[in-house]
This record gives C-alpha cells, structure tokens and sequence, in this order.
C-alpha cells in the first residue's frame, strides 16, 4: 500500500488483521504508531514518509515483536520525538532506519546486538560514542549527515564491515575508530575532514584503497 493513500485510518484498517508479519504502508499520512502494539509476530515494517510526531519503541512494540522484527523502516515527515530506547535488550533488528527523528544522542537508541544496517540521518546526533559493541557486525553505516564526529573506537572490531563512506559532515575521526575491522578493504572520505588520528585504522590490515577527492591511495605508494 505504498503511496497511494491519503490520511489513513489505520485502526480502522486493522481492525480485522488479527495477527500480521508484514507492513508496508509508506507515504500514508499515518500519525500515530501506537497501534503496533497489538501484533507480536512483526518481522517487516515500513512507515517511512508518514506525519508521525512521536515514536516510542518500547511501547509501540510489543515485547514478543522486539524479538521477531527484522527491518523497521521509520523515517519521518514532520518533526518527531523519540523517546529514550536504552533499555530495549531484546530488539533484534537487523535493518533500521530513524531518518529525520529527533534522536538526539546515543545513549537513547536502543541496544542492536544485531544491526547490519543503520540509517540515522538528519537525527540530531553530531558523534557516534566510542566502542559501541551492538556494532560489531554492521556492514553499512551510510548515511550520518549530521556526524561531525566519528568518536576513539566508535566502529574497533566491526568484523563485518567492507566499506565505508564518511559523509561530507565528518571533520574527525578519532583513535582507532575502525581498527580492527577485519574484512574493511575500502574507505571513501570527503574534502571537509580535518583530522583523522594516525591509529584510526590500526589494525585494519586488509585495506587496499582510500578514496579522497580527486586521488586514490593504496598500500603501493605506502599511503595507508
């Protein structure tokens, strides 16, 4: 049902759905997520580009649901508060996207032992906190508009991660804020950084290429 309704009435569109798995309901004027609640079996959910004002994870989800979700897609329209989500441990999604939602800091995202990809752009969050270990097997981390920062050891031991794309926002990267990464060959990096901290990629033997403006380095001339 992606974009072809206007002002849904979605309790009343629920009403007879018992038990789903799956929602798509993008771009729908939905306001309100409230009504998730019900289902306990969810593993795909889209409400991307809906007039959602507030999100509250651990109420909107029911307890069974935090542990079958796989993809929730949240990204928002209109100006959202997004209540403190520390405290989820059993949130078990793998592909979350929160663009545009007032997150604010790290410490209100939830606990993710098994995100691989994270959207959090536009959300008011300007560092992404150091050593962070739900995000040892996150393999995209696009998409950081607003991060100025990429804080000491923010993504050590990311066994997952192949490439990453360090947005024109980025001005720092700390120590070892990808060390140890395993399988990261590729690394693309904007104009606008200003420093990277000699040890940031310590560690991170397998990389073969470093993609800056105009110039591509590799371990032949010894620039990495």
């Amino acid at each position: 049902a992606d974009n072809i309704c206007d002002a849904l009435d979605i309790n009343t569109l629920t009403t007879s759905m018992a038990e789903l798995k799956f929602i798509s309901l993008e771009n729908c004027g939905i306001t309100s997520a409230s009504w998730l609640s019900k289902y306990d079996k969810l593993e795909y959910v889209n409400l991307a580009r809906n007039d959602i004002p507030a999100m509250d994870l651990d109420a909107y989800l029911s307890n069974a649901s935090q542990k079958t979700l796989k993809e929730l897609y949240l990204d928002t329209n209109v100006d959202c508060t997004f209540a403190n989500s520390f405290y989820m441990t059993d949130f078990n999604v793998e592909k979350l996207s929160l663009e545009g939602m007032n997150i604010g800091k790290m410490e209100n995202m939830p606990y993710l032992p098994n995100i691989k990809y994270l959207n959090i752009a536009n959300t008011g969050l300007h560092s992404l906190i150091g050593d962070i270990p739900e995000m040892r097997e996150v393999y995209s981390i696009e998409r950081y508009e607003t991060v100025e920062t990429i804080d000491d050891y923010a993504f050590k031991n990311c066994s997952a991660l192949e490439t990453i794309v360090i947005p024109d926002s980025v001005k720092s990267i700390g120590i070892a804020a990808f060390g140890d990464c395993e399988k990261l060959e590729k690394i693309t990096i904007s104009d606008s950084i200003r420093s990277i901290d000699r040890d940031a990629f310590l560690g991170s033997d397998k990389i073969i290429a470093v993609y800056c403006p105009d110039k591509v380095f590799n371990r032949s001339n010894k620039t990495i």
